[in-house]
């Protein structure tokens, strides 16, 4: 479904240009959201991990050099409303109602099987996964400040599948 790529700044355009709207500023980033959500659904699969390829590039090349990749599955949102609560609330059928303040929301939403899910992140570790999304290398990522200590988490519940070598470090045999 791809009328939905200019949705969310439509909606955007509109409460911008119309004060009577300005109550539904959550709204935009809410379609934002659900277009995540279709996004990660129809992703492409991810082949699993492999410990054994990450200890051997590690170990010839150091692990400094390793880039680590997300999972095509794998999106990030960060909302200065709290979008999550308010779509949770929405498809629990609950009426209007007060949804508490928060200081926004950093979302991962990703795709474990066949469930797409979203998960709140703190934005220490949404800046570590923006990070990975640029292609930036382990080394990078802790010179950065990013808690690269956090990477084995990342592994582990599927939001990063592998590490490669960049371009220039490649050697002619590895591709």
């Amino acid at each position: 479904n791809r009328c939905e790529d200019g949705f969310p700044d439509f909606i955007e355009g509109r409460i911008r240009d119309d004060r009577r709207l300005a109550d539904l500023a959550y709204l935009p980033d809410l379609a934002r959201l659900e277009s995540l959500l279709h996004r990660a659904y129809y992703a492409a699969d991810d082949p699993p991990f492999d410990p054994t390829a990450f200890e051997t590039a590690a170990g010839r090349f150091g692990a400094e050099a390793l880039r680590p990749r997300a999972s095509a599955a794998l999106a990030l949102l960060a909302s200065p409303h709290p979008v999550r609560a308010i779509r949770a609330a929405h498809l629990a059928g609950a009426g209007p109602r007060e949804i508490g303040a928060t200081d926004g929301d950093w979302l991962v939403i990703h795709r474990p099987e066949w469930v797409v899910q979203v998960s709140a992140v703190t934005p220490e570790r949404y800046g570590l996964l923006e990070a990975i999304r640029t292609g930036r290398c382990m080394g990078e990522l802790g010179e950065g400040g990013h808690p690269i200590e956090d990477l084995g988490a990342l592994v582990a519940c599927g939001w990063v599948v592998r590490f490669d070598l960049p371009a220039a470090a490649r050697p002619a045999s590895l591709g």
